[in-house]
């Protein structure tokens, strides 16, 4: 009962940790687009600004970090396409993330007003950071869930110490090319040292 209740809150944390990506993603959209067509103009200020975003942040954190202290990830299975799904979801909730951090940082701030009011922009600016890190700690999330469930195949869908075994003969092959063309090997000498395993 004990392990069924450990994965009944991993997936109740691993959804609030989701909800929260989405919705960062979501109510972020309009202002990136804004930044993207208006570089160096600072967003208005809108009483529509509201908490649900730091809020929202705060709840991903909460959950992130009880999580990784106090709930354990699932037992290891092998199921490749689950860990394939997880492993893309952890990279994709990141794109936005890593764009928004270039339009930000590389495209809007340099050509930024110089009537931008500054207050704005570091409260701004700290939700904007928080949002990055709670992103990267949903991304971590995927990224452990993903290799948790592909752990039976090796990252390039070799058995377990498969891929140590193909390194390892490359690895001799390339120290017999190398040794052969310091005897002024023929082609036909390099060939053969290839071949041989």
């Amino acid at each position: 009962m004990t392990n069924l209740k450990s994965k009944a809150v991993y997936l109740v944390l691993l959804l609030g940790q989701l909800t929260g990506a989405l919705f960062i993603i979501l109510d972020g959209l309009p202002e990136f687009r804004h930044l993207i067509a208006y570089p160096g103009e600072q967003l208005p200020f809108e009483r529509s600004d509201n908490l649900a975003a730091p809020i929202m942040i705060v709840a991903m954190q909460v959950a992130y970090w009880y999580r990784l202290r106090c709930v354990p990830l699932p037992p290891q299975r092998s199921n490749p396409i689950l860990s394939h799904l997880f492993l893309f979801l952890g990279r994709l909730a990141f794109i936005f993330g890593g764009s928004l951090f270039g339009v930000v940082f590389f495209r809007h701030l340099p050509e930024i007003n110089q009537g931008a009011d500054l207050w704005l922009m570091f409260r701004r600016g700290l939700q904007l950071v928080a949002s990055l890190f709670a992103l990267f700690c949903v991304t971590l999330e995927l990224e452990r869930l993903g290799a948790r469930l592909g752990a039976a195949s090796n990252v390039d869908g070799c058995a377990p110490g498969t891929s140590f075994r193909i390194e390892l003969v490359f690895h001799l092959s390339y120290l017999k090319l190398r040794q052969a063309s310091r005897l002024q090997a023929t082609p036909a000498l390099l060939q053969s040292a290839l071949t041989r395993h």
